[in-house]
């Protein structure tokens, strides 16, 4: 890349151009390849399932459809498909050979780290999630950072949904001491506070985002978040110290954890597309092995993960969002 750099400074000729114009191509397509590498995994080039999500649509009795439309649709049927009706931490759903999907999802590596390939960005953001999970993901930025990445800004995704039985139990009441809304926010900040991480860190300027439940819906969801932040809704976000400015020269690191990297990734780069916003979405690998009693979590995930893949396609891709390739 440097090597081009020197060229296009000394050179305007129109080959130096057209060899300018290549090596953007040639990056903008490996940046897709890297963007889907384990979604990859579920369709193959020919814009057909792969043989992992064959196996997984006959081992839970789901007709074999042949194009990503007919898939999301047979998958996303709250009786006989994958999605959950409620919380993922309520998820819960038998299938008659739980050993076999076990086997088949390890082989999507939905459960693995993925790394940042970057050392600076302009932010970092944190995902919301349960307390247990919130811990898992501050701990990798933590890490990251002592690794020599950098950011200007955190910022942290959160909302007013009520902690569950499980969190309260565990915060309820040293939220309730500290003077924090026994919310997912609410356990965000006690984590960050408790966190064991560098003054230089905890220093960065921040934006904590309280969602509150748009009309129609009991809570929030990752997208109300996003949205809420990039809207810089001043009802809705707090602002620490002086925040980076969110445009076209920024670059995001989003931070999430398996098995949930891939279609938290999916649902940033397509809200972020219009703005033409640079992001990239890591986390910690899924240190809980694959079994019967999680089996219909990853499925739950896989079916979110190709819905949002649809219409991260049809955004990219608008000319044929009915068969749709992994490289559109």
């Amino acid at each position: 890349m440097s090597a081009f750099k020197v060229l296009d400074f000394f050179s305007t000729s129109p080959i130096m151009q057209s060899m300018k114009l290549f090596r953007s191509l040639i990056f903008c397509l490996f940046l897709g390849l890297v963007t889907f590498c384990q979604a990859a995994q579920l369709l193959e080039p020919n814009q057909s399932p792969s043989p992992a999500l064959i196996e997984l649509l006959e081992q839970t009795n789901i007709a074999h459809p042949k194009t990503l439309k007919e898939i999301v649709t047979a998958i996303q049927d709250k009786k006989t498909g994958w999605i959950r009706t409620g919380e993922r931490w309520d998820q819960q759903r038998s299938y008659s050979s739980p050993d076999q999907i076990a086997k088949t999802l390890k082989t999507l590596r939905l459960q693995d780290e993925v790394p940042s390939h970057k050392n600076a960005y302009s932010h970092f953001l944190v995902f919301g999630t349960n307390y247990f999970s919130i811990k898992n993901r501050l701990d990798y930025m933590i890490r990251l950072w002592n690794e020599g990445v950098r950011g200007h800004t955190i910022v942290f995704l959160g909302s007013t949904r009520p902690l569950n039985a499980e969190e309260s139990e565990a915060i309820g009441i040293l939220l309730f001491e500290k003077n924090l809304p026994i919310t997912e926010l609410g356990a965000m900040k006690y984590a960050f506070d408790r966190a064991k991480k560098p003054a230089s860190l905890e220093m960065m300027p921040q934006i904590w985002v309280n969602t509150p439940p748009p009309p129609g819906k009991s809570r929030a969801n990752t997208d109300d978040s996003i949205n809420a932040w990039l809207e810089d809704r001043e009802d809705v976000c707090e602002k620490i110290g002086i925040p980076a400015p969110v445009n076209q020269d920024s670059s995001i690191l989003a931070i999430s954890n398996a098995p949930y990297i891939e279609r938290q990734g999916l649902l940033l780069k397509t809200i972020l597309r219009p703005r033409d916003i640079k992001s990239e979405t890591v986390g910690e690998r899924d240190t809980d092995v694959i079994t019967k009693d999680n089996i219909s979590l990853y499925l739950d995930e896989i079916a979110r993960i190709l819905y949002q893949l649809q219409i991260y396609y049809a955004i990219t891709n608008p000319i044929n969002t009915t068969n749709l390739s992994r490289t559109a």
